[in-house]
């Protein structure tokens, strides 16, 4: 039960799924109500979001969760206790909306019932409210009809004995309806009940001419409907007062000897002259005197105690049932059906009440589908428990899987890892289970079972381990399985390790190899072994981010490829054509892919967006969307980590959408200017301010989304790829330069060489000096130039680099002062890296070049940093040598005040 609690609370806590809540609350009363006082333990849990969705729902809601917290009261008794002010808070801010009136008196008189004599400092405040609504059916007897009065008079029969100090001001109020001129009878005849089974609980000898005058005039001339519960009323109050009862018996007696035919009235006459002979009438009185009295009577709550339902074992054959299966709809058809079908038959109460929430909202038949499992498969007869295992089974198969949707694969993957865990392990093969797992990159749950794999049949699954070890970020682990496979196990390492280990270039090298062998061999086997050599180049070349490469090896090797090969290798070379521009190409390769593939409609997309086919653009887009919907919501119960491709592609599905939005804007432009120019009217088209600032917060937009993204370079690529189908690098200068860094940081120094040529003005080299110094025309950015000059440094021409740096500080600056601030700050930092323990002669060019970098950029802490790090090293240095010091370091104290 706290399993399927603490789902339901889960539920109640999202705004986002409030059309639920409703069918929440009552399968949580369900399972309360199942567990009785058992469910006490659960109650801080469930209070707070009750509490909570009382003043944040709508009115409907609100009147249900106001009965609903009147049955929990029922239900718990006294152990409401600790979250009584809270609820008396609602209950005032509450009162005012009428509509709530007859549930919030539920709920008092539940609280009043359950906490008795400790309720009684709340009834000051509660009284007037109570009483408003009696008046309020004094007034205007129409109100009367509604439940309010009835629920009134409820509550304030269950204070009991904590009546009597309100009983001058509520008696009469009361006894008042009972002459009500209503053409309905129900709540003066609830009046004439009520003081019935009153005068057993509290003391009203002193309000008897109160009561017996009102009653006399019903029974008078009231309707007949009321005239025998008044004489029971009357009979209830005489043996409640005694004696003094026959000083109110005069102005009965005429109206008796007119009702003396009703039945009632033997008993109130033999009542009435054991009286007078001064013998006590309530000594042999019973219920149909007194009333019903609702504290006598029994209420049989559930204990909890432990107890199953039986389960329709057949009900849930046919719903597992998995042979006619054979589509992805038909899959995730089967699994819902199954998930609730397993709640709906669950020997468990508290599992079977969440099953008609569960068929409207699929989510939470998923979450508590191991449990619901569990609960059944305990109960199922051997035969039925075969027949399981051989769905399941099907649903493993290897033919299968290709139409199963993965985040079915997910479901049942946790369900085997739930099953060993509660030492109920599933008589599955764990070679099938570690494959699946593999398969629908559930590489935590693939390692456990290569794992168990490895321990009896190691050579076998050496290269998954390899695998799910890299996926999983343990290239330790990884490395490890590697070594002990060449030195325990004897096995020759095969090129394809190097590409699960991500050893880009070694399988490179290895594949080639290859490659070359299998040239020389004139074989028609050969050729099919070549034909995989040049697949796995091209899975290298893609990591490594060579594209001209790629797209040659794709071009040489497609001809030679049959339809199966084409279908691999069209994704590697739609990626190196796109990544290249030349999208002119790409159609022969999107025609391979399939088209319930993801990537093959991103690149679908892409092409068709590159066309301005927006239409068919959108269409694609949102296949796409439901594709990686399925793809990311199973990847995502394994890790964000895992799941990070798809959101990168879910990230370029978006931007394609504003690419289309960016062209259109484009489009709009262009069409207004050549409707100017047509006109023969100079100057910009009217609204083109317009058009042009919202393409710059796209642009804004992008960036700041780029940022974003994890600092990978892979990423980034495929991002500022869709960026540039309406973005030029030289345009998108921040962006590019961001990314060459980032090339540069991850040793990618190639990626970051490519990146720069396209930032230089028509991808004109730098020209160099005959000692390698490279030189730039004017029309380069100093930012690319800076970028440049910090690429050379990586490549290890670092003299090279810091001559030129030198002289762009030198040469007349008219750009951006916080750049020059940088260049001046990687001067001074450079000369220290080329000098390790740098000597007198450096002091000043390095203190000059941190001091430039202070002068032009005053609020960067960097750069007093350094100046202030240095001239301590200055001092320090000049503090170890014998002699007067040295005016080189008087800046020290400048530099530590800023």
């Amino acid at each position: 039960p706290a399993f399927a609690i603490g789902k339901l609370i889960k539920i109640l806590l999202d705004q986002s799924l409030s059309s639920y809540h409703q069918m929440v609350v009552q399968a949580v009363m369900f399972i309360f109500r199942t567990l009785g006082l058992k469910c006490v333990t659960l109650l801080p849990q469930i209070m707070h979001p009750i509490l909570g969705l009382l003043k944040s729902s709508q009115q409907g809601l609100r009147d249900f969760l106001f009965q609903q917290l009147g049955m929990l009261v029922s239900i718990v008794k006294q152990h409401i206790r600790p979250y009584l002010t809270q609820v008396l808070v609602l209950v005032h801010e509450f009162w005012p909306e009428q509509s709530y009136q007859a549930q919030i008196l539920y709920l008092i008189g539940e609280v009043a019932s359950a906490l008795k004599d400790e309720f009684k400092q709340y009834i000051p405040q509660l009284m007037p409210k109570m009483l408003a609504v009696l008046h309020e059916a004094q007034v205007d007897p129409r109100a009367a009809h509604d439940a309010r009065c009835t629920k009134v008079l409820a509550v304030l029969e269950m204070l009991d004995t904590n009546l009597d100090p309100y009983l001058d001001v509520t008696l009469p109020a009361i006894v008042s309806l009972a002459e009500s001129d209503s053409p309905r009878l129900e709540v003066p005849l609830a009046v004439i009940n009520w003081i019935r089974r009153m005068c057993r609980r509290v003391s009203l000898a002193e309000y008897g001419s109160r009561i017996v005058h009102p009653l006399t005039r019903v029974l008078d001339t009231g309707p007949p409907q009321l005239h025998g519960p008044c004489v029971v009323c009357l009979t209830s109050l005489m043996l409640a007062i005694g004696p003094s009862f026959l000083v109110l018996q005069r102005c009965l007696a005429p109206v008796m000897q007119r009702r003396r035919g009703l039945p009632e009235a033997s008993k109130y006459q033999v009542c009435l002259e054991k009286l007078y002979r001064g013998e006590n009438p309530a000594a042999d009185a019973g219920d149909e005197i007194w009333g019903t009295d609702p504290d006598s009577e029994v209420k049989v709550v559930d204990t909890g105690a432990a107890r199953k339902i039986a389960v329709n074992q057949a009900n849930l054959k046919r719903a597992w049932e998995a042979t006619n299966r054979s589509t992805k709809d038909d899959w995730t058809d089967w699994m819902r059906r199954f998930a609730v079908e397993l709640l709906r038959e669950s020997p468990s109460p508290a599992l079977r009440s969440c099953a008609a929430l569960a068929q409207v909202y699929h989510p939470l038949a998923r979450e508590l589908f191991n449990a619901a499992f569990v609960s059944c498969y305990q109960e199922l007869l051997d035969p039925y428990r075969e027949s399981l295992m051989r769905s399941l089974e099907t649903a493993f198969s290897p033919q299968r899987a290709p139409n199963i949707p993965p985040e079915v694969l997910q479901t049942l993957l946790a369900l085997a890892e739930f099953m060993e865990h509660d030492e109920k392990p599933l008589p599955i093969d764990i070679r099938k289970l570690g494959s699946v797992a593999e398969n629908c990159q559930a590489y935590a749950k693939a390692l456990h079972y290569k794992e168990m794999e490895f321990t009896t049949s190691p050579a076998t699954c050496i290269q998954s381990l390899i695998s799910v070890h890299n996926f999983l970020g343990q290239p330790e682990a990884a490395n490890g399985v590697l070594a002990y496979a060449s030195k325990s196990l004897n096995i020759q390492l095969k090129d394809e390790w190097y590409e699960k280990l991500q050893r880009w270039d070694e399988a490179l090298i290895a594949y080639r190899g290859r490659v070359a062998t299998c040239a020389e061999a004139d074989d028609p086997a050969a050729d099919a072994v070549r034909l995989e050599a040049q697949e796995g180049c091209m899975r290298c070349l893609r990591a490594l981010g060579e594209w001209e490469q790629l797209q040659a090896l794709a071009e040489e090797t497609w001809p030679r490829a049959d339809a199966k090969a084409r279908e691999r290798i069209a994704p590697l070379a739609a990626a190196a054509v796109f990544q290249m521009g030349c999208l002119e190409d790409m159609g022969v390769y999107v025609d391979c892919m399939p088209k319930e593939n993801v990537e093959g409609n991103l690149y679908r997309a892409i092409l068709l967006v590159a066309g301005d086919e927006f239409v068919q653009a959108r269409v694609v887009l949102d296949t796409t969307q439901r594709l990686l919907d399925t793809q990311v919501t199973a990847l995502v119960g394994e890790s964000y980590e895992r799941a990070y491709k798809g959101v990168v592609c879910a990230q370029q599905v978006a931007e394609l959408e504003e690419v289309m939005h960016y062209k259109e804007h484009l489009r709009v432009l262009e069409a207004r200017q050549d409707l100017r120019n047509a006109t023969g009217q100079d100057g910009s088209p009217d609204g083109s301010d317009s058009v042009l600032e919202e393409c710059a917060r796209i642009r804004s937009m992008w960036n700041k989304r780029l940022l974003g993204v994890q600092a990978n370079v892979e990423v980034w690529q495929k991002v500022l790829a869709v960026h540039g189908l309406v973005i030029h690098p030289m345009h998108n200068l921040e962006a590019w330069l961001k990314y060459a860094s980032l090339c540069r940081k991850t040793g990618r120094n190639n990626l970051c060489y490519k990146a720069l040529v396209k930032l230089l003005g028509g991808g004109q080299l730098p020209a160099h000096t005959a000692a390698g110094v490279p030189r730039f025309t004017a029309e380069v950015p100093p930012r690319v130039v800076f970028a440049w000059l910090k690429y050379t440094w990586a490549t290890g021409n670092k003299r090279q680099a810091l001559s030129a740096l030198e002289e762009l500080v030198r040469a007349p600056w008219a750009g951006d002062k916080a750049l020059l601030a940088r260049c001046h700050l990687k001067v001074g930092v450079w000369l220290q890296d080329l000098n390790e323990n740098p000597g007198p002669q450096l002091f000043a060019p390095i203190l000059e070049a941190y001091r430039d970098a202070t002068r032009h950029d005053k609020n960067w802490y960097k750069a007093w940093h350094m100046w202030a790090l240095f001239n301590f090293e200055v001092i320090q240095y000049y503090e170890g040598q014998t002699g007067p010091p040295r005016p080189a370091a008087g800046g020290a104290g400048g530099a530590a005040r800023g």
